[in-house]
């Protein structure tokens, strides 16, 4: 949108605003209320959920750190389904929500066992709790 050029023509400054304003990308988020059905998805009282461009979706789940509201993000887009943990504990009440979503593509978790993120044997189990076909393990060492 800040494609405005003060040495160009009016005309060429219109064709670099319009070619920016065409890069825009729409993103809504949404809290839900109450049980709901939309373009063949269901989202559950209490889920969050965000579309960018109605094509790529995120979901706000469960997730268990010294932070007030913790939540890991789940992403659908292009026929994948992507669990990003965020930090967090191995928990079991998490799954519950996760599984929710249907099943995952791949996972990414943290490893590192450094203030509240799972340590390299409870993101094992915990990945293999999620049934998720690939894992990526994030927060190496003590980063």
């Amino acid at each position: 949108m800040f494609a405005f050029d003060e040495s160009l023509s009016p005309e060429e400054n219109e064709a670099a605003m319009t070619e920016a304003a065409s890069m825009v990308k729409s993103f809504s988020l949404t809290y839900a209320v109450h049980d709901s059905t939309a373009d063949g998805m269901d989202i559950h009282t209490g889920q969050s959920l965000g579309l960018l461009n109605g094509k790529v979706r995120f979901y706000a789940v469960r997730a268990e750190h010294s932070d007030v509201h913790p939540i890991g993000v789940i992403i659908e887009a292009e026929g994948k389904r992507l669990y990003i943990t965020g930090d967090t504990l191995y928990n079991t009440e998490i799954f519950d929500d996760v599984r929710s979503h249907g099943p995952l593509d791949a996972i990414f978790v943290p490893i590192n066992g450094v203030g509240n993120n799972m340590n390299m044997v409870d993101a094992a189990a915990f990945a293999q709790k999620t049934g998720a076909k690939k894992v990526v393990p994030l927060h190496h060492r003590d980063s």
